[in-house]
């Protein structure tokens, strides 16, 4: 099995992640990346989370989630108009927080919260 090495630098001037020596974020990083080879070879750093496995063990909290959303649509609707697109940039940030960093905030239902507010 090919183990990688993940590591953040920490200096003033040099604050990267890195795996192996190499940049992951920024110019040229991971996501940056223009297909090619190299893009080729970052992205197979990513195919692990995005596995079907991986994926399936993520779909009971992508599901509750979902009833989360159709209860506040369901509360929202009494009230009049909303903001879909606000509403949905709230959806993505709970859903991320919770299945890819295990934080239980109530961002749905918090329209006063600050990461939503950064978007």
């Amino acid at each position: 099995m090919n183990h990688r090495v993940f590591l953040k630098m920490g200096g003033k001037k040099d604050n990267m992640a890195y795996i192996d020596g190499n940049r992951v974020f920024g110019e040229r990083g991971m996501v940056t990346e223009i297909g090619s080879d190299i893009w080729y070879h970052k992205r197979r750093v990513m195919d692990a989370a995005f596995h079907k496995n991986s994926l399936r063990d993520l779909m009971g909290q992508m599901g509750d989630i979902s009833k989360k959303l159709s209860v506040y649509l369901e509360e929202s609707s009494q009230k009049g108009c909303l903001d879909i697109h606000e509403v949905f940039v709230r959806v993505t940030l709970e859903t991320i927080c919770r299945c890819g960093f295990n934080l239980n905030d109530d961002i749905i239902f918090s329209e006063d919260n600050l990461l939503s507010d950064a978007f």
